[in-house]
Parts: structure tokens; C-alpha cells; sequence
């Protein structure tokens, strides 16, 4: 069936090949099997020396374990979950807003929920790893996306519905899903997506303003919820 041509499927979009998101999907797999060759992604100590998140080691200045989790998996299907989602949500971002602003959306949005749980989660000794945040970083994207001319209603209803499920699913008793980290990882994501915009898509200056009054709100949270 034959449809209209996307408005924004510019030339610059056409030419970016999603080759950070492959990269990072290639880390993943790697990391998690190197986790497996040295004790196993399932052993709580070998994440932890790995560089898991546990809220009472942050707080007593181990800072880098905000950004490691990320790279952590813990067993097969978790990975598993994660690359894919990564690959499909990674790929449309960085098609649409470039390969930086893709690695900023990916970073700020997985630090973001990591501190969401550090200053929110009231388990300080619980192990949390795992790429959602950066992902639900990249749903966030997708929702800036939809609020474009482009973003077409098919469009927004598949970026709300898998964001609904996903946080949904947090909510089962016994999936073991922080919904702190994709929470904040979600708002994290839109709030860069939105201050940085789609380069090369115009009219984009008032919902660029509004990002980053939102950058600057959750960056006074934080500073707040730290003090």
C-alpha cells in the first residue's frame, strides 16, 4: 500500500547509518560474556567489582557507578532484552538527531536514572545494572519526535505504548524492574532531546526553550536532593 514520503526523511537522516548504536550493542555482548568467563553476570560480588550500582557505595564517593550499570547485564535474557530494545530505539534516534547527539541523549539519559534511584530509592543496598535508562532515554527522544509535524499518530501511539508497557511491567511482583531508573531515564531523554533538537528541522526554537528549562529544573532536583 502506497504511503506519503516522511517530510523529515531528509538527506542528512538517509546518509547516517547507525553505527554507534551497533557499537554499543557489540559492548553490551561483550562486556556481559566477559562477565561470564569471570564468575558469571548472575553473581551479585562479580557485579558489584564489576561496577554495579548500589546506592551506599555511591555515597561514599564511588561516583562511577552511575555510568557502569550500564554496561551490566545480569544473565542472558536481560541482555538479550536490552540489546534489542537498544537497537531498535537507538537506531531511529540516531537516524534522526545524529551520532553525538545520540551518545548525549544515551549517557544523560543513563546517569539520569541512575541518580533518580540513588536519590529516590529508599534500598541502599540494592544491586541494580542494566542498560534501561540510557534505553528509556531514547523513548524519551521518540516522544520529542512525536510532538514534531512528522511525529504522525501510528507513530506516537507505538513510542506511548511501548513506554506504557515498560513501566507497566515494573509494576509485576517479582520482575525485579526499577522503575526509578526508567523514570528517570524517560525524563532524562526528552529533556536533552528537547534542548538539543533535530539539526536540520526547522521551528523547533520553543520546544528547544522548554528542554532546557527542564534540563535545568531536574539539574536543580538533583543539586537539591543531594544536599
Amino acid at each position: 500500500m502506497p504511503v506519503d514520503e516522511d517530510p523529515v526523511a531528509t538527506p542528512a537522516a538517509h546518509r547516517r547509518v547507525p553505527w554507534v548504536t551497533g557499537t554499543l550493542v557489540v559492548l553490551l555482548v561483550a562486556i556481559w560474556i566477559l562477565l561470564e568467563l569471570n564468575g558469571g553476570s548472575t553473581n551479585l560480588q562479580v557485579l558489584i567489582r564489576a561496577g554495579a550500582q548500589e546506592n551506599v557505595l555511591i555515597r561514599a564517593g564511588q561516583w562511577w557507578r552511575l555510568i557502569t550499570p550500564i554496561f551490566l547485564h545480569f544473565g542472558l535474557l536481560h541482555l538479550a532484552f536490552n540489546a534489542l530494545a537498544l537497537w531498535f530505539a537507538g537506531s531511529a534516534v540516531e537516524t534522526m538527531f545524529g551520532h553525538l547527539r545520540f551518545l548525549a541523549i544515551f549517557f544523560l539519559a543513563g546517569i539520569g536514572g541512575s541518580l533518580t534511584e540513588l536519590l529516590f530509592d529508599p534500598r541502599p543496598h540494592l544491586i541494580t545494572v542494566g542498560a534501561s535508562g540510557a534505553i528509556f532515554g531514547l523513548l524519551g527522544a521518540l516522544v520529542y519526535l512525536a510532538t514534531l509535524p512528522f511525529g504522525r499518530g501510528e507513530f506516537r501511539r507505538s513510542v506511548l505504548l511501548a513506554i506504557a508497557l515498560g513501566l507497566a511491567y515494573g509494576f509485576v511482583p517479582g520482575s525485579d524492574i526499577n522503575n526509578y531508573v526508567h523514570a528517570g531515564g524517560l525524563v532524562t531523554g526528552l529533556a536533552v532531546a528537547a534542548t538539543l533538537g533535530v539539526p536540520g528541522y526547522p521551528g523547533q526554537e520553543t520546544r528547544r526553550g522548554l528542554g532546557l528549562i527542564l534540563v535545568t529544573l531536574l539539574v536543580w532536583l538533583v543539586i537539591s536532593r543531594l544536599d
